[in-house]
């Protein structure tokens, strides 16, 4: 009995890793991760003395990961430095494995693929196995085995690291296809963040636009991006989200210590209580610490912004841990300070224009008058007057405007939850679907390969588990037995995988997703969005984004009237029927739509809307009313404001 529950601990021990090993090659984990949890579970399942995994680049192999490497003296004897070495190279050209004898092992010990004539200065067998790619060779995982393994047991260990280079080159080809997807997505980024900054000559919008993108490109935790005028720097935006408005301690603080930087010409890189700056930089020593302490900030880098040699603005990120910053993000630094530099100069040389425009203006009205006769110009003065009684006393609403769609609040999608192809769509387009229903079958040649070989292999094992019960050979009995157990375990892995290839109605609904013939074939990643499933009797919405520049009066109002706003709207639908409502919520935070930052409003449908033949997606036309003020002020307002950032 004790040795059946020890047998069955085994068997479920092997099972687990088993599973993890075939759940981490699935998995987004970076290399490095990768390959440590990789060997921690094959040293774990073979009970390897140790072992190591490096990866082979162009020039150089790199150790990724390693346990107990001392055993093998690698790293401080020559002999098994040029061992290791003529292993690696014995790899690249042939990609086989390498197995080299202990010193001075029994030959009972000596399995019958172990290199003759290699000296290895270790008592511990060594077993190099390849980790191939689609290119080669990607990576080397060395097994140091006990000194006493049977040598039997060599053939069951490599035949166990094939499988796990299976998973590995899954992993890997995985993992090239998501890093070739982000630099896609960055050079894209990257394209769209120039078009942005280039689109606007008002540097606020531009600070705005470098600091949303830099935060994510460079991957930091904040972003501040700041104008200079007059030698002084004026921040406008941090972390690409909130507009430094309140002029706090903090704010005050940090905007003098960038102008100190910026007035050396050079970047300054502060990480934690580790000070190292040049001599022009140490007089901000006193308050950098004080600036990270009450700001929460462990590093940070500021880099002065200059346009054909004049300084325009500042660039300064930030990161949350005291940690230096990346050769990669330092590069990113440098290619978005150089669209924020050629931008941002542009934009302060059209400032320097002061009102051109305006002056023109006044200047032609002048010449006009002066071509009429004095009774013309006194009428032509009271009538002026009279405008401008009217504009200071008579008041009406300040409304705000903007586009707004219909969007269903419960809107649910259907995504795919493995990768492989579409089989079939066992639903159309308008059919209602209960929770749970089945939507489509999805297949994977490749996985369904992975089974029928693993299916092969458990035959194989199983067969010879039967001759070694014939031979009554207890030991090799039980190593045949757990070879079985091993390619049982992974038959049932992939045959549970298989089922998961069934994608389902998330909650009850109708399918609006149109066109679902086109689905059949067509190959799908995980999380890829396959249906929209609108629920029934669900209340829809109205959703308006305002220009960060327009949202202040709603934002004031919301504020002041707690809530309680009041708005109208109509309907490209129905554009002669105009209904009112009332904002249900503004969100706290801005976003970015269409290259601008913006504040999303959503608005109530109101009972007589919600009493027409709506659908989601429709367009239309809302203003907020916030307000009532003089009409001088309804007109001239946004000109006013304009005004006010041009003289700053």
């Amino acid at each position: 009995m004790a040795a059946e529950a020890v047998s069955d601990q085994v068997r479920q021990r092997v099972e687990r890793i088993v599973k993890e090993i075939g759940e981490l090659s699935e998995s987004e984990v970076d290399r490095p991760t990768f390959y440590a949890r990789l060997l921690e579970r094959v040293v774990e399942i073979l009970q390897s003395a140790g072992g190591a995994i490096w990866e082979l680049r162009e020039k150089e192999v790199a150790l990724q990961c390693q346990h107990e490497l001392r055993l093998a003296r690698i790293t401080d004897d020559p002999q098994q430095k040029a061992l290791f070495e003529r292993a690696i190279g014995e790899m690249r050209q042939r990609a086989v494995p390498v197995v080299v004898s202990g010193r001075e092992a029994h030959e009972d010990l000596v399995p019958e693929t172990a290199k003759a004539g290699w000296q290895n200065q270790s008592p511990n067998p060594l077993l190099f196995f390849p980790l191939t790619a689609d290119q080669g060779v990607a990576a080397v995982l060395l097994l140091i085995e006990p000194a006493n393994l049977a040598a039997r047991m060599y053939r069951e260990h490599l035949g166990f690291l094939a499988g796990v280079a299976r998973q590995t080159k899954l992993f890997l080809q995985g993992d090239a296809l998501r890093r070739l997807r982000q630099q896609v997505e960055n050079e894209t980024l990257f394209t769209r963040y120039q078009s942005t900054a280039h689109s606007t000559l008002d540097p606020e919008r531009i600070c705005y636009a470098v600091a949303n993108f830099a935060k994510e490109f460079i991957g930091v935790d904040r972003c501040s991006v700041g104008s200079a005028h007059k030698g002084k720097i004026r921040i406008h935006a941090v972390s690409g989200v909130e507009s430094v408005v309140h002029r706090s301690e903090t704010n005050q603080r940090h905007e003098r210590v960038c102008t100190r930087i910026c007035r050396s010409g050079q970047p300054f890189h502060y990480v934690a209580e580790q000070l190292e700056a040049r001599a022009e930089t140490l007089a901000v020593a006193d308050e950098v610490p004080e600036y990270m302490a009450q700001g929460g900030i462990g590093s940070t880098y500021i880099l002065p912004l200059h346009h054909q040699e004049t300084l325009v603005g500042v660039l300064c990120v930030e990161q949350v841990e005291p940690e230096e910053f990346t050769e990669a993000q330092l590069k990113k630094i440098e290619q978005v300070a150089a669209v924020a530099s050629s931008a941002m100069g542009n934009a302060l040389t059209y400032r320097d224009i002061p009102f051109s425009r305006l002056v023109r203006a006044l200047a032609q009205l002048r010449d006009w008058l002066r071509t009429k006769p004095s009774r013309k110009r006194v009428i032509y003065a009271g009538l002026a007057v009279a405008l401008l009684a009217w504009m200071v006393l008579v008041r009406g609403n300040l409304k705000v405007n903007g586009d707004c769609r219909l969007r269903m609040v419960g809107l649910s999608g259907a995504y795919s939850q493995v990768t492989g192809v579409v089989k079939d769509v066992v639903v159309r387009t308008g059919d209602t679907v209960k929770a749970g229903q089945m939507l489509a079958n999805l297949e994977n040649p490749e996985l369904e390969a992975r089974l029928v070989q693993a299916r092969a292999e458990l035959a194989q094992a199983q067969h010879a588990f039967r001759a070694a019960q014939e031979k009554g050979d207890l030991a090799l009995r039980r190593d045949k037995q757990l070879a079985v157990r091993v390619h049982q375990a992974e038959v049932d892995f992939l045959q549970a995988r298989l089922k998961s290839f069934v994608i389902r109605a998330p909650r009850a609904g109708v399918v609006a997703t149109e066109n679902l013939h086109l689905l059949t074939g067509k190959p799908v990643e995980r999380g890829e969005p396959l249906f929209e499933i609108i629920p029934q009797h669900e209340e829809m919405e109205l959703v308006m984004n305002v220009p960060e520049a327009e949202a202040g009066p709603i934002l004031n109002a919301w504020a002041t009237r707690k809530g309680q706003l009041d708005a109208v709207y109509i309907l490209n639908a129905y554009p002669s029927q105009k209904l009112s409502t009332t904002v249900k919520q503004v969100a706290p935070s801005a976003k970015i739509s269409d290259g601008q930052n913006v504040i999303t409003v959503r608005l109530v449908l109101s009972g007589e809307g919600a009493s027409m033949q709506l659908r989601p997606g429709m367009e239309g036309k809302a203003a907020v009313v916030c307000e009532r003020r003089a009409y001088g002020y309804l007109y001239f307002h946004g000109f006013v404001s304009t005004v006010r950032r041009a003289l700053f």
